[in-house]
């Protein structure tokens, strides 16, 4: 591990408590990664990832209302489009 270097900023999604829970004692035990926050849904992934511009988002693809990839699609766009915050929105098919 390198002790200089700036710590990897890590935030995990995932709708189970007991994933998130073994998630965070794993990546706890590594020196160089801060984990700077948790979610349970997509939608506060986006949220969190807004507040907190985490270098790694931990994501799961399955989630009650918005899952991962919905998730990682918002994520993507805003990011590409230079927006810093970004609503949640829907990518299922055209407005209507």
């Amino acid at each position: 591990m390198n002790t200089e270097a700036t710590p990897l900023r890590v935030i995990i999604v995932d709708d189970h408590p007991i994933v998130r829970d073994g998630l965070r004692s794993l990546l706890s035990s590594i020196d160089d990664i801060e984990l700077v926050g948790e979610a349970g849904t997509g939608e506060d992934a986006i949220t969190l990832v807004d507040a907190t511009k985490p270098d790694v988002v931990i994501m799961d693809i399955e989630m009650p209302g918005m899952g991962g990839i919905e998730a990682t699609r918002v994520l993507t766009v805003a990011r590409k489009a230079g927006f810093g915050n970004h609503k949640a929105r829907s990518f299922s098919g055209p407005p209507g």
